[in-house]
């Protein structure tokens, strides 16, 4: 396609080192009755059951989400967005009429079928969860237990947690032991052998302005470091580009070319705010990022909007590294503030957890993807997408992406849209 000229608006871990190719009283439900609290559907439409969600649904369970993060946190406990397109809405002990009054308004409006379910715990409260298990990351190695990441559940109201391997003379009942000892017996062991995280550091051959989804590279002692650029955004008025912080501090060069993408200007790394992002300076950059599945040509799609809190679970969303390409339908099984991983001795966390595969069973993420785009097609003309976050990670079964928002506010950035 032919690039345009840079006229913009403002909005409201893959890295791998190679040579040469270098990744919820509430008066409208029961009492908290855990796992097994039964669905209370609050509202039927007149709308059909589809076989998958529709863009509409989507919204109404990305705009909850919202909600709750931002202003209900005490109350709201989660939730999830199913496939026949009712949002599933985990509500903790407290008063949260306001809360179930907005959503009522928000239904309303899309007219999107949901039900809310009483949940043990609040979103505020398994984030404090969360950060117990942060905090006591060092205590829990020393015990043998190797920690991979971990994630708020709001049915459970407990934190699920993944080992990257169980030592062969430790039982299961004794790790479970050793972390209700050491952090609180609201944490769940719920894999022991899932590996360990790999955070992930084109198109190869762009010139500027650059967009999001360029393969970026620097070489340092006769080794290649390979990660993406995100999205671009501003910082003041000034033009920048992200990208994953575990990618380093660098001199970037687009792909195999001597064309410089730009240099480092922050870096959110190990620095204590368990953020992973990057701003790229110095060079022209533009608000489109590179479509396109792996064999297929690229093309330019224009980042017409972007989220400003988290995507629900349910929901499906895009992965684009310059290495693995576009993958579509990637769905979320996790979000918020208290989904974390570990990894290269750094605790991340506000991050979107999703499969490993999309729906028909392609990879999503892969080494060199770090800081690529995650977006959702959200506007039904199918060259603009609704920013999301960043790639950031991945293990043997999931995928991870860092939070838009997040980003922006660590960087004091604005999104750039077209």
């Amino acid at each position: 396609m032919t690039k345009k000229q840079t006229t913009t608006t403002s909005w409201r871990r893959w890295l791998t080192p190679a040579i040469l190719v270098a990744l919820p009283s509430l008066s409208l439900i029961a009492s908290p009755t855990g796992a097994n609290a039964a669905p209370i559907t609050v509202r039927s439409v007149a709308a059909a059951v589809t076989a998958h969600p529709s863009t509409a649904e989507m919204a109404f369970a990305n705009d909850v989400n919202e909600l709750g993060d931002q202003t209900y946190p005490t109350v709201y406990a989660g939730d999830e967005l199913m496939a026949d397109g009712q949002t599933n809405i985990y509500i903790a002990p407290g008063n949260s009429s306001a809360l179930v009054s907005a959503i009522q308004s928000l239904s309303s409006s899309a007219n999107a079928p949901y039900s809310l379910i009483s949940a043990p715990r609040s979103y505020a409260a398994l984030n404090a969860l969360s950060s117990a298990v942060a905090h006591h990351l060092s205590r829990l190695h020393a015990a043998g237990l190797q920690l991979s990441s971990w994630a708020g559940n709001p049915v459970t109201g407990k934190i699920d947690v993944s080992l990257a391997t169980l030592n062969s003379r430790t039982s299961r009942a004794q790790a479970d032991r050793t972390v209700a000892s050491i952090v609180s017996p609201a944490i769940d062991i719920t894999a022991t052998n899932a590996g360990p995280v790999t955070l992930l550091p084109d198109r190869y051959h762009d010139t500027q302005p650059y967009f999001g989804g360029d393969n970026i590279q620097h070489t340092a002692n006769n080794v290649t470091f390979e990660c993406t650029a995100g999205f671009e955004v501003f910082v003041g008025t000034t033009p920048v580009m992200l990208s994953a912080g575990h990618c380093g501090s660098a001199t970037w060069d687009n792909g195999t070319t001597s064309n410089e993408i730009g240099v480092t200007g922050q870096l959110h790394f190990k620095d204590g705010s368990k953020r992973d992002v990057q701003t790229i300076k110095n060079e022209r950059y533009f608000q489109d990022v590179w479509g396109g599945a792996f064999g297929d040509p690229a093309v330019g799609l224009t980042v017409h909007g972007g989220f400003t809190g988290y995507v629900s679970v349910g929901g499906l969303i895009t992965y684009d590294g310059s290495v693995t390409k576009e993958v579509r339908d990637v769905k979320v099984v996790a979000s918020g503030d208290n989904v974390c991983v570990t990894s290269e001795g750094a605790t991340i966390c506000h991050l979107i957890k999703t499969n490993l595969n999309n729906q028909s069973g392609k990879q999503a993420c892969q080494r060199g993807d770090s800081g690529g785009p995650v977006y959702e097609y959200a506007f039904g003309n199918g060259t603009q997408v609704k920013a999301a976050g960043l790639v950031e990670a991945s293990d043997s079964s999931h995928c991870w992406a860092t939070e838009l928002a997040s980003d922006l506010s660590e960087t004091g950035s604005s999104l750039a849209t077209g």
